[in-house]
């Protein structure tokens, strides 16, 4: 006789681990409705023992290899390295924004950023002055800017070509002209260091090819307190069969007849605009040490573009800096003043540089010229 199989069959089994398993779900699911239904204590971060040390800002710290201010995940995004020293091509070094700039509290928005090229026209301070006494601060929007600072089209601008003013000229003549992408044939007297005074007139030539060995040629006269970069390379030779076109610009201005010649005017506002403060300062250090430690320990005379009167002595930034003429000696290394009136020297208040017995802060309060015996009240 065949012994009789005692073991459970596949369906007791199944029907037993059920059983188990429900069992389980709910004791779970009772656990879980105590918890709710239990008044829990509130966490305070505050509590913790790591609340002293912990980085309450929610700002990462951005890598910043240059020490520009524009951390590199920034810089690298335009496709330009990142010890590029002015990245938006505005004419003023990063280093100079970024120790500059000011964060609005409300918007989060900078001042000054190096990323940013139209900052160049703005004037944060309003530290401009009325030179001509028509009770306004004149401003035209004539510039002159690097090409890759990619400002957009003016639409009270004629954009044209050398060719096109210098062969129709009556057809410009008196009119609002931009040309785009020219070249600097002749950097007139940038090539002598006179671009860091703001206050001569500079000429220069322009070209549409620098290739083009019947290339037209134009001149344009940057006028006093205009809009322009501190630094222009002309066309030169740096081989027997190379050429250099000179740097590459934008330009807008009006064409006008000079001296018999057609040409480009730049004119010049009275609004003493963040480039304007860039380039009315100068070194004042030991020409041995390197720019980029000049622009990192600031080693410059130089006005504070978020501050009207920079020194406190009550007058002006841009009414200081029109008046105080001065130029870099190179022979002895220094700065030497022809008139003694200075947006960082508080002293040059009381004095008379044109001798006639009142002197710069009451000759700025009255509207008079200070270098001129003639003017005063």
């Amino acid at each position: 006789m065949v012994p009789q199989d005692r073991r459970p069959r596949d369906g007791s089994n199944i029907r037993r681990v059920l059983v188990s398993a429900s069992v389980v779900t709910f004791i779970i699911l009772a656990a879980v409705a105590v918890n709710i239904s239990m008044p829990r204590a509130i966490f305070n971060p505050s509590d913790s023992i790591e609340w002293e040390n912990a980085d309450h800002d929610p700002h990462p710290q951005l890598t910043d290899m240059d020490g520009d201010g524009i951390p590199d995940v920034e810089e690298y995004y335009p496709g330009n390295p990142i010890n590029v020293q002015d990245m938006d091509g505005d004419g003023m070094l990063d280093f100079w924004e970024a120790h500059w700039s000011v964060v609005d509290p409300i918007s989060e928005e900078r001042s000054l950023y190096g990323l940013d090229a139209t900052d160049m026209l703005e004037d944060h301070d309003e530290d401009g002055y009325d030179f001509n006494g028509n009770g306004r601060i004149d401003w035209y929007d004539d510039r002159v800017s690097y090409y890759y600072s990619k400002f957009p089209v003016d639409p009270h601008y004629t954009r044209s070509s050398v060719e096109d003013l210098v062969g129709s000229p009556e057809m410009y003549n008196g009119r609002l002209v931009l040309l785009k992408e020219v070249y600097v044939e002749d950097n007139g007297s940038y090539q002598k260091g006179d671009w860091s005074d703001c206050g001569i007139e500079i000429s220069i030539g322009v070209v549409d090819d620098y290739k083009r060995w019947n290339r037209s040629r134009l001149t344009v006269v940057l006028m006093p307190y205009s809009i322009r970069p501190p630094f222009l390379q002309g066309r030169y030779e740096y081989s027997p069969d190379r050429y250099h076109g000179g740097t590459l610009i934008d330009i807008q201005g009006r064409f006008v007849q000079r001296g018999g010649d057609m040409c480009i005017e730049v004119r010049g506002g009275e609004r003493f605009t963040n480039l304007l403060e860039f380039n009315s300062r100068f070194y004042t250090g030991d020409p041995t040490i390197h720019p980029v430690l000049r622009e990192r320990d600031h080693l410059y005379n130089e006005t504070d573009p978020m501050n009207p009167d920079t020194d406190g002595d009550g007058m002006t930034d841009g009414w200081e800096a029109r008046y105080g003429k001065g130029y870099w000696d190179a022979a002895n290394g220094t700065h030497v003043w022809v008139w003694q009136i200075d947006p960082t020297d508080p002293r040059d208040a009381t004095r008379d540089p044109d001798e006639d017995g009142w002197n710069n802060l009451e000759e700025f309060n009255l509207g008079t010229s200070p270098i001129d015996s003639t003017s005063h009240p």
